[in-house]
């Protein structure tokens, strides 16, 4: 039967020829769809590097001095600080609360952030930097994890002094190299400041669609002012298995007055994952997700509606081949098999000559990458080898699964005509 299919195609090459130009530009023009998706979906799939269910973070606000009710016996440096300190007490004794740590400036998603340049003798790399106040617990609300036995309770044990830093094992990597960078020594750009490394944390990824980036998280000692009360957050971890919305509820309704204290006040309260939805909707990441999938479906759909189209129009014109052939004894089963593989066999063709063309875009142009692309990544986006391989295997399956689909359909239905009636009308 195999020969037969051979000569066959070769006999309606004329035909044939047009099909397989159309299958080649499709399986190119396929391959360039998918490549996206597949990327920004591999990347989702790496893990965050700390978990943040159940976490919540508590804005302050502050009273304006033309407020009634200001007090401005209240705004000296000392008696802020100390209305700021039994306002933490009190949040740490609200039911169910499990941690709590107060952060200024940078954390995960928050509405701003900076990277800075580190020196470790005449190596350079930026980092992406976080910090929090060493008095609260830190590591228990966020939970990354340590690099050595991938849990939490390690890093949160290790004591604390000025000037020692946590770093990333990707920004470990760049610095060190393969050496542990535990007790190393990093300056920063200006070179005035030394920093003692005293932990080594997992990859940590900020983005759901990127990948994984280099980070330091520099501990304050203490909290020696509130003159900036806006740029201070508050973050609680609750016991697993709080309903957040009857805790949100429940904290506004009793905690909006206990917190009133001095001139600070309970502003907002929100989960992490809105957070995090907020900073990546405002960030335009989450449309452009939205586009770039809605644009590579539309055109996936439309490009494979095309090879139905064919594939169905060509065996719809050889439903004379098909009566005929039945009527020299072929089973409705072996007449499946012959267009099956016909089919099968074009769209290898097609599949392999096309793969060719593309390969040589990628060693032009490249693949799709994020904006951040390192080794904390995953062998799959990252290594080229796998990652064409991949792609290509996905081109591949959807392809030849249209093609037999629109293979399998006309010809089962010209299967259900009599040979008697297809040959009269022959």
């Amino acid at each position: 039967m195999f020969k037969q299919i051979l000569k066959q195609l070769w006999a309606q090459r004329r035909s044939n020829s047009w099909i397989l130009l159309e299958l080649i530009v499709v399986t190119a023009a396929i391959w360039w769809v998918i490549d996206p998706l597949y990327v920004i979906r591999c990347n989702q799939t790496i893990p965050q590097g700390f978990d943040c269910t159940d976490v919540y973070r508590i804005t302050l606000g502050e009273l304006p001095k033309k407020s009634p009710a200001y007090k401005a016996e209240e705004s000296d440096s000392v008696n802020a600080l100390a209305n700021f300190n039994r306002i933490i007490d009190k949040i740490k004794q609200y039911p169910r609360v499990e941690a709590s740590v107060v952060i200024r400036y940078y954390y995960p998603f928050s509405d701003s952030n900076r990277s800075s340049s580190y020196h470790n003798k005449s190596i350079e790399a930026n980092a992406c930097n976080m910090g929090y106040y060493s008095a609260g617990d830190y590591f228990q609300v966020f939970r990354y994890t340590s690099a050595a036995d991938h849990s939490w309770q390690s890093l949160a044990k290790i004591k604390i002094n000025a000037k020692d830093v946590f770093i990333t094992k990707d920004f470990e990597k760049k610095m060190f190299g393969n050496k542990s960078a535990l007790g190393k020594k990093l300056t920063d750009g200006d070179s005035t400041s030394v920093y003692t490394v005293v932990g080594v944390l997992d990859y940590v990824k900020l983005i759901s669609s990127e990948q994984p980036q280099p980070i330091i998280i520099s501990p304050e000692m203490k909290m020696n002012q509130t003159s900036s009360i806006n740029e201070v957050k508050i973050f609680i971890r609750m016991k697993k298995g709080t309903a957040e919305k009857p805790f949100l509820e429940a904290f506004k309704k009793q905690m909006f007055s206990d917190l009133s204290i001095g001139n600070y006040y309970l502003s907002e309260i929100n989960s992490y994952n809105k957070i995090k939805t907020d900073y990546e909707y405002s960030r335009g990441i989450t449309n452009i997700l939205r586009i770039k999938t809605g644009l590579c479906i539309f055109f996936l759909v439309n490009i494979l509606l095309g090879v139905v189209g064919t594939f169905w129009l060509k065996c719809r014109a050889r439903r004379d081949e098909i009566g005929l052939r039945m009527a020299l004894g072929s089973t409705r089963k072996e007449l499946h098999k012959f267009f099956i593989t016909e089919g099968w066999l074009l769209t290898t063709l097609a599949f392999i000559i096309g793969i060719i063309i593309n390969l040589q875009f990628v060693y032009l142009n490249g693949f799709y990458q994020s904006e951040q692309n390192n080794e904390a990544g995953i062998p799959w986006v990252n290594n080229a080898f796998l990652h064409f391989t991949a792609v290509s295997i996905i081109v591949y399956v959807l392809l030849l699964v249209t093609v037999l689909l629109a293979t399998w359909l006309p010809v089962s239905a010209a299967c259900k005509v009599s040979p008697v009636d297809v040959l009269r009308d022959e």
